[in-house]
């Protein structure tokens, strides 16, 4: 599971690079061929960084909501769950920690 969303991700941020340099290299051959002025195809390029950019954001949203929900579907705490958890833990081992001082003090004063 952990592998398959990894390769997703590099998939992705492996097809962004390409389209990177895809865009980059059909900005050049348009401004070569005179369609475009340079400043034409700039504005081209940022349009579509921009779209990439706004896609990768949106993959990422996605890849993140889908690990949550393979997490919770396993049924695996989150961070804060778990620190949550931890937490608890610790304050009753504090208090178990003093109910055996008091016991302790206790059967001493029995004697």
């Amino acid at each position: 599971m952990v592998e398959l969303l990894k390769n997703a991700v590099l998939i992705g941020i492996g097809m962004s690079a390409m389209a990177k340099e895809k865009i980059e290299e059909l900005a050049a051959r348009i401004s070569g061929d005179g369609r475009f002025s340079e400043e034409e195809g700039q504005k081209v390029i940022n349009e579509l960084l921009e779209q990439i950019k706004n896609s990768r954001k949106n993959m990422d949203e996605l890849i993140i909501r889908s690990i949550n929900e393979a997490l919770n579907r396993l049924d695996i705490p989150t961070r804060s769950e778990y620190n949550a958890l931890e937490e608890r833990f610790n304050e009753l081992q504090k208090f178990l920690a003093v109910d055996r001082e008091f016991k302790n003090d206790s059967k001493k004063i029995d004697i």
